[in-house]
């Protein structure tokens, strides 16, 4: 049986999930995987790019939509960054390589959003953070949940 672990925290600004996205790069090791799901501008893709920030990658991260992978490298990892808002079946993401994604980036890191598309295709050990829009502008809430020893160890760093 798979563990699972689910932490709620309230952003109160983006010096807030600066920080959080932070203390999550520092926590890596290689080989996690963090999906994304939430609402439309609810810092998912800002969170990404504090991600790239925080591990030293040459680009900072940008909204892979139209793109739908973006590859950011000179870091500490080597960060996939995908986006699956609009993929319409498991079967495009398959034909666009996906086994083979998660193969190269093993020992980097992975960040999906709207990974709730096709949870069936993700790995079994991955940190879920669900991001929903506060009372204020730049207020943000994220549940953060853990499925597995390698996402339970990053929850932990984060709490």
């Amino acid at each position: 049986m798979m563990s699972r672990q689910s932490v709620q925290q309230k952003l109160l600004n983006l010096d807030a999930t600066v920080a959080l996205a932070q203390r999550l790069a520092e926590a890596m090791e290689g080989g996690e995987f963090v999906a994304l799901d939430g609402e439309l501008g609810a810092g998912k893709t800002s969170f990404t790019r504090e991600l790239t920030r925080s591990l030293g990658c040459s680009r900072l991260a940008n909204s892979p939509t139209f793109a739908l992978f973006q590859r950011y490298r000179g870091g500490r990892l080597p960060v996939l960054h995908g986006d699956l808002y609009r993929l319409n079946s498991a079967e495009e993401l398959e034909d666009l390589g996906w086994e083979e994604l998660l193969e190269e980036y093993s020992g980097g890191l992975i960040v999906l959003e709207w990974a709730n598309r096709f949870p069936h295709l993700l790995p079994t050990d991955r940190l879920h953070l669900v991001w929903t829009l506060g009372s204020t502008e730049e207020e943000r809430s994220v549940r953060m949940e853990a499925f597995g020893a390698r996402s339970s160890k990053l929850l932990e760093a984060l709490g």
